[in-house]
């Protein structure tokens, strides 16, 4: 464990909560070899989140936003990768390699 001031830092913790934030807010999981699952959980005191990272496979990104009553949600999947977008409870679609934006 590291002392930060009058803290304590646990790093399993920290990966812990980055990992909740990315599947959470970021709606980013990786649910196979090339397959990812966007299911991102727009709301609560955010206004809008964007999380990307760099794979094997390519730069994955999810980003969200409110604005003027709708959700604007921006994907971008890498090549050779597909994934399920989940926007909506009971709402599915699977996609390919690209850039897509949704609006609801």
């Amino acid at each position: 464990m590291d002392v930060f001031g009058d803290r304590l830092s646990d790093g399993a913790l920290e990966g812990a909560v980055l990992e909740w934030v990315f599947e959470r807010i970021g709606g980013i999981a990786l649910t196979g070899e090339r397959h990812f699952l966007f299911s991102p959980l727009p709301g609560g005191h955010f206004t809008e989140a964007e999380m990307s990272y760099l794979s094997l496979c390519g730069l994955v990104r999810s980003g969200w936003k409110k604005a003027d009553g709708k959700t604007y949600y921006h994907l971008e999947i890498p090549t050779n990768c597909e994934a399920d977008i989940i926007l909506q409870p009971g709402k599915k679609c699977q996609v390919e390699t690209g850039i897509y934006d949704f609006l609801e």
